[in-house]
Order: structure tokens, then sequence, then C-alpha cells
């Protein structure tokens, strides 16, 4: 006889980890909501609801259910309705950190930034030792262009976790807003000793470097973030604008074919290589890419300064005054 996985469910007592921030949830005694938690951790979302639900009408105050079923809702991209669930949950356990910690989440994935920072700021009150909190509000604060306010965040949690390489990734980035440019470098710098094949982290870094007028670290940090991950297409684009800017035409049109070979409809790319095949004077090359970025973005002013200096190389003068 072949053994009932409810069954045997039923008789579990479980800890389980069930989010991506890795939050531990109780089941206690109640056997629907232990299921549930064996349901979400195998990643059988609606049947986590089936059983939440059971959990819910059975003991309309297990505020661990509803935080249960919110996360469910959560990787069912229902996020209102996981929100509500997370708000349930609060309203049941006033101190309930994790709930705070999952609805800020909810929050941020509708735009709502200033109710995930208030979470977020709950959740460090009742937790002042989670760096996740720390971590989230940084880049929250990022997307508001707070970016003095992020620094004290990631710094904050860099001092509860310091071998985790995105808090320094980010953080280079909040001081790379604010043009400290060196200290930028550091950050990027100690993500990769901690990551050596950080590809996102050596295009930033070259990218400060850049701005300091060091080329040549520049593009060792560019050919590294390709070397370590090819299928970054940041890379091949960033590295491509450098070489245009150093007038290496054919070098950057190499680099902006690759990145469109990912994403082959970039309105600001497709212009970036028709710029680059006018250095080459490539102008019938140089025309289809522009035209198409127009198509693509009728907004893309530099694409119709483009199209005209093209015009005029061509002698296709009507059509250049056109533009003007």
């Amino acid at each position: 006889m072949k053994p009932n996985f409810t069954n045997i469910l039923r008789k579990c007592i479980l800890i389980l980890f069930i989010s991506a921030n890795s939050f531990a949830v109780f089941a206690q005694t109640d056997p629907d909501l232990t299921i549930a938690l064996a349901y979400y951790r195998s990643k059988q979302y609606d049947l986590t609801l089936e059983y939440a639900d059971k959990a819910i009408k059975a003991n309309p105050s297990n505020a661990y259910a509803y935080n249960v079923r919110g996360t469910a809702y959560v990787q069912l991209d229902k996020i209102p309705d996981a929100i509500s669930d997370f708000t349930q949950a609060i309203k049941i356990t006033p101190n309930y950190a994790n709930a705070y910690q999952q609805r800020a989440s909810a929050y941020s994935k509708l735009g709502n930034t200033e109710l995930a920072i208030a979470d977020y700021s709950k959740l460090i009150l009742l937790e002042p030792s989670n760096e996740t909190g720390y971590y989230a509000r940084g880049n929250l604060y990022i997307n508001k262009k707070n970016y003095a306010k992020a620094v004290e965040d990631y710094t904050q949690s860099i001092k509860l976790n310091p071998k985790y390489p995105d808090i320094y990734q980010q953080r280079g980035q909040a001081y790379y807003y604010l043009k400290d440019y060196n200290k930028a470098i550091s950050d990027y710098s100690q993500a990769i000793l901690l990551l050596p094949d950080y590809s996102l982290a050596f295009i930033n870094r070259g990218l400060a470097y850049e701005q300091l007028g060091k080329s040549e670290l520049a593009i060792s940090d560019y050919n590294n973030a390709v070397k370590y991950n090819p299928n970054n297409k940041d890379a091949y684009n960033y590295r491509g604008s450098f070489y245009f800017n150093r007038k290496k035409y054919q070098e950057a049109e190499d680099d902006y074919t690759q990145y469109l070979k990912f994403e082959p409809d970039n309105s600001l790319v497709l212009t970036n290589r028709g710029n680059a095949y006018t250095g080459l004077e490539k102008y019938q090359l140089a025309l289809q890419d522009v035209n198409e970025a127009i198509k693509l973005d009728p907004t893309n002013t530099d694409a119709f300064i483009i199209r005209g200096f093209i015009y005029n190389k061509l002698e296709n003068f009507e059509e250049a005054l056109a533009l003007c």
C-alpha cells in the first residue's frame, strides 16, 4: 500500500523557511496549516491556498495562516490579495515582524514606495538586527533618489552582515549618484572581492573609473563584466559607448550588435549602433537603425538628429530640412 501523503503531513511538526527572506513560520498543531506550508515549500501555490483557507476557516484568528496565504498570493502575482492577508495578520498580531516585511515587499511590487518604507521602518523597529530590512529600505531610498538615506541604511546592513556582496554593490551605487566616485569604487571592489565574478559590480566600477578619467581601468572592468557573464547585455552597451567615445567605431558597432542579439527592439541601442555606423560612414546601415529606433520610440530625439545628419551626408537635403 502506498503511504498516504496527506496523513503523513498531518503528523509533521514543521518549521519551514517559506520566503526569499527566509522567515520561519511555525505550523504548531494546525494540520491544515502544516500541509499548506509543505505545499508552499514544493511550490504548489494553489494547494497552499486551499489548505491555508481551511486553516483560516478553522481558526480566523490564526495570524500565521493569513501570512502563509499571503506569501502564496505573492507567488501567484495576486499582490492586492497578498497585502490584504498580511494586513489581517498584523491586525491579529500587531508586532508580527515578518508580516510587515512581506507586506513591504508587496507594496514595493505595486510601486507604493512610501507604504513600503513605512513597513520596513516598522520591521526595523521590531527587529533592529534585521539586515534585510535596512537593505530593502535602502533600495527604496535609491528609487526615491534619497541617496544619503540609502547610504545610511546600507551601512547599517553591512554592519549586520559584512559578507553580503549585494549590499556593497548597492551602497556603491548610492555613492556613485552622490558623485563620490572613490567611495563607490571602494564598495564595488569589496563586492568583487566577495564575489569575484560579479559582472554588475565590474560594470559599475568601470563607469566610476570613467568618471575619474581612468580609461584603462574602466575598459578592463567592462571586459571582465563580459568575461564573467557573456549574457549581460548591459556590459556590451557600456563597453560599446566607451569605444564610441574614443572613436573606436568598429568595436562600438560590434558591442551594440551583441547587445541587440539579446534585445533587438531597444530604441536607445539601435540609435547607438546607428551612430557607430555613421562614424564608419556606413550611412545606409545607420539609416536603417535610426529609422527602426524612431519607429519603436517616436520621442527619441537623438535618432532624429542622427537621421538628419545622415540625410545631409547622403545629400538628401529636403529630408534633412524637414527634420529641422
